[in-house]
């Protein structure tokens, strides 16, 4: 099942082809203009949200009590793009030359790029050297059996990487567009309860509200490993006005609730973007950019 994000035009700019994901199903991005990201109950300063630290170093050792998660930006200049190009494996390199457009195929290999340099600092290897597997339902796994989980998301310009020890681990981000239909994807996908919370937001706000709430449902469908194979409808994912924690409730199985925590991220202004974690109340969860300049380039 794949969910087209449409714009009040009913427009999709075929120009702009998905960007080929580590997840579980495709998705289309929304087509519209950016939404300067309306905040919902004041702005979050990351420092001090309770839990969540940021990272100071690019070395590589992870707790098991914590959550790694970089961010980093996906636009550079092509010199630096074809460099990183080197780093990925022939399969990868064939999927990228199948980009038609350019800009999708740079932040294929960028985000790609991303992911092998970061696992290769925790692993202690070059990024050459890494190498995956399928999992179940076909989500990316280190193919050495090593214990870390991650998940890599990005959207137009930005990418997202979230590592953990021995515990499945989701990660979602979106770019904020100011002409999404957001009510009508709601009534389309959401559950009744996120549908109530949504239509409950000021209207100035729904458009950022929406995506909030999205980035958490697609942040735990991902780490559970099933992308939009799931019912959407089955479960709600409810955020709380000032807090990053987001409320989980599954209808099917209300055991599965209290074990996974759902957070959200504040990293730009646009972005929405939010992580998932199974048995992850009580970890550490740290944040930074992603130190380009560092990282072995």
């Amino acid at each position: 099942m794949s969910i087209r994000f449409v714009t009040k035009t009913g427009q999709i700019d075929q120009n702009l082809a998905p960007v080929t994901r580590m997840v579980c199903a495709p998705r289309t991005p929304v087509i519209c203009k950016l939404l300067k990201r309306p905040r919902i109950g004041g702005e979050r300063n990351p420092a001090e949200m309770p839990g969540l630290l940021h990272l100071t170093e690019c070395d590589g050792v992870l707790q098991d009590t914590e959550v790694h998660v970089w961010h980093a930006d996906l636009q550079m200049p092509l010199d630096q793009i074809e460099s990183l190009y080197r780093l990925l494996d022939p399969e990868e390199q064939a999927r990228a030359s199948r980009f038609r457009v350019r800009t999708p195929r740079d932040e294929f290999v960028v985000s790609h790029a991303f992911v092998r340099l970061a696992l290769a600092k925790y692993l202690e290897i070059d990024p050459r050297d890494v190498h995956f597997q399928a999992g179940e339902n076909g989500k990316p796994e280190i193919a050495d059996g090593d214990n870390l989980r991650f998940n890599l998301s990005h959207t137009h310009g930005a990418a997202v990487f979230a590592v953990a020890r021995q515990r499945p681990v989701g990660v979602d981000v979106e770019r904020i567009r100011d002409d999404t239909e957001a009510m009508e994807l709601a009534e389309r996908f959401f559950s009744p309860a996120e549908v109530d919370w949504l239509r409950s937001q000021p209207v100035s706000a729904r458009v950022a509200a929406f995506f909030t709430c999205w980035t958490g449902k697609e942040a735990y469908m991902k780490a559970r490993g099933t992308g939009l194979l799931a019912p959407l409808a089955r479960f709600s994912v409810i955020p709380h006005p000032g807090n990053e924690e987001m409320r989980l409730e599954v209808l099917d199985a209300p055991e599965q609730s209290a074990s996974w925590s759902i957070r959200q991220l504040d990293l730009e202004t646009n972005l929405r973007c939010a992580l998932a974690v199974q048995n992850g109340k009580e970890l550490i969860v740290r944040v930074r950019k992603w130190p380009w300049s560092r990282a072995g380039m």
